[in-house]
């Protein structure tokens, strides 16, 4: 693969130098948030009291841009990062049907894996984050550095090449996943100069990639852009009548090329409308927000809310915006929802 030139595309730089509060998992948080569960439990049982801080203070420095015009069907996003903290930082991470690969430059990231309850969290560097249907945490202490690319479902089965469903939930090496893939990825990554570089390389990268693999099953690409389309709100009967398909053959070819059921996906969707809803300066208020996510009432908002993301929604609000690590959003469609 050649390395390609500096591309001139716009990138955004967001500099955060911020305080943060530290949430307790016993005492529920000085933020409102509390860090609940066995999953916490599995980050916090590996770390020394003593290099808890309950006032650690974090210095970040993210830069974002977005895919070659091929990939943006398969590719969100891509963020450069470097972040030092004065301790530990604890992150909640929010369930959703994305895949997020990571190139670490540097320090391992201690993350809790949702696919094993009860085994400790594990240390990574490069490493791939399924598809997840419930909410997680990771850690890291010191400078973290490195690349984070977003990846669509069916972005991932296609670089990859592996079943969605034997990724969701798990949190893998990503040499476990691309043999050899990561030592030499994360070194081409590290010599070029600048971020901007950096991001054409994992284009060339992705579209090479691309270039030598079969698609994914057009009836289940098609079913998938009709569920972004509407936030996750369509019924999976008609989706299947659409593409001439079962109701139980869609939810088999899901599980395979996006890693989850219909059903689960849509609920994924729906969660993550709410959450991109609730991030804005002016959010609509409870009753409006189940209505616009496609909930039956704000009852059940609350219900889903709390139990895919661990917090009720006043929890989520109040909560310093840098412990919580949001999913990216799901591309809009680039072409016409039609089999």
């Amino acid at each position: 693969m050649k390395r390609p030139a500096r591309s001139a595309v716009e990138s955004l730089t967001l500099n955060v130098s911020e305080p943060l509060l530290y949430a307790s998992a016993r005492a529920n948080g000085r933020g409102g948030a509390s860090l609940d569960g066995s999953l916490y439990d599995s980050i916090m049982d590996t770390t020394p009291a003593h290099d808890l801080d309950p006032l650690p203070a974090l210095d970040s420095q993210v830069v974002g841009r977005r895919p070659a015009p091929a990939l943006r069907d398969l590719v969100t996003g891509y963020q450069g990062y470097v972040e030092s903290v004065s301790s530990v930082l604890v992150r909640r991470t929010f369930p959703g049907p994305n895949v997020v690969l990571i190139i670490g430059f540097g320090a391992p990231i201690r993350v809790a894996d949702p696919g094993r309850p009860g085994a400790p969290a594990s240390d990574h560097i490069s490493f791939v984050a399924g598809p997840h249907t419930q909410h997680g945490f990771y850690q890291f202490a010191g400078v973290s550095c490195g690349v984070q690319v977003d990846l669509t479902p069916i972005g991932a089965y296609l670089f990859f090449g592996v079943r969605m469903d034997g990724l969701t939930d798990r949190v893998l090496r990503l040499d476990d996943i691309v043999p050899g893939g990561a030592s030499g990825l994360s070194a081409w990554l590290q010599e070029l100069p600048a971020w901007d570089a950096r991001f054409d390389l994992l284009d060339a990268f992705f579209c090479e990639r691309l270039a030598r693999v079969r698609p994914a099953a057009h009836a289940v690409t098609w079913a998938w852009r009709a569920m972004i389309g509407s936030h996750g709100n369509v019924s999976i009967g008609a989706l299947a009548a659409e593409v001439g398909w079962s109701r139980k053959h869609l939810a088999a070819r899901f599980h395979e090329q996006i890693g989850l059921s219909p059903k689960t996906a849509a609920s994924l969707l729906r969660f993550n409308r709410a959450l991109d809803l609730l991030q804005r300066p002016t959010h609509p208020g409870g009753a409006q927000l189940a209505l616009l996510c496609g909930y039956y009432d704000q009852t059940h908002l609350a219900r889903e809310f709390r139990r895919l993301s661990g917090l009720t929604i006043s929890e989520f609000l109040r909560a310093p915006a840098a412990l919580n690590n949001l999913p990216s959003e799901a591309p809009a469609p680039t072409i016409a929802l039609s089999p």
